[in-house]
């Protein structure tokens, strides 16, 4: 593949070394990654590329055919073992930060794909959360040690350094003792049920509405976790 030169971006913090423009003779798309269960990733390296994958998976990412023209974002199509198309996922080049992973319609991705793609993630050092998209979003959430946990399995006295945002949610509990360093927030999920020994720092919140869990709440968990210990 021909690339064009190295870009210098100049910050109050310095000099920033920004991926080389795309040339005419760049290819649309190329193999990137091998992923288990007879997936993969291909790298999406023209804007075309970027728009045919957006029309076939109907999400809105063609409208970020400059991010990728000047090489601040990567697009990976994940391919499932008969070359269909199964979700988008969009890589911040600044900080190997994952923006979005996008399904049919904008939609959750396949829980199989998911599956596939999240030991590779884990593995090259992409993250997550923060100031990246949200892996809550994706169907799952990372914890403190920066595993990953399907939200349908995820394990008892979870530690979690940052903020929680369900939204949608199709979980209707999760296991006790979570804890979680910032806020915790459930939208729009009205079979979902908050914990009772739930730790969140910064508040607990449904659809935007603070729970207020007084004293007597929490003795009652403190009960219950006695109980069981």
């Amino acid at each position: 593949m021909t690339i064009g030169p190295i870009r210098r971006f100049h910050t109050p913090e310095g000099v920033v070394l920004l991926p080389p423009i795309i040339c005419e003779d760049t290819p649309m798309e190329e193999h990137f990654a091998d992923l288990g269960g007879g997936f993969s990733l291909v790298n999406l390296c023209r804007i075309e590329a970027l728009n045919e994958e957006s029309r076939v998976l109907r999400h809105s990412l063609f409208y970020h055919g400059g991010y990728l023209e000047f090489g601040e974002r990567t697009y990976l199509s994940i391919r499932d073992r008969l070359g269909a198309r199964r979700a988008t996922v969009e890589i911040d080049n600044w900080n190997k930060g994952l923006r979005q992973i996008l399904g049919q319609d904008g939609a959750r991705p396949p829980v199989e794909a998911m599956r596939a793609v999240v030991p590779f993630l884990k593995g090259n050092g992409y993250q997550a959360g923060g100031w990246n998209g949200r892996p809550e979003l994706w169907g799952f959430i990372v914890d403190s040690a920066g595993d990953w946990h399907e939200l349908e399995r995820l394990p008892a006295n979870l530690l979690i350094d940052d903020r929680v945002l369900l939204w949608r949610t199709s979980v209707k509990a999760f296991p006790r003792g979570m804890k979680v360093n910032g806020s915790f927030q459930v939208f729009d999920s009205p079979d979902f049920r908050v914990p009772d020994d739930l730790q969140a720092r910064d508040g607990i919140f449904v659809d935007g509405r603070r729970i207020d869990r007084g004293w007597l709440h929490r003795a009652r968990a403190l009960f219950r976790r006695i109980l069981q210990n």
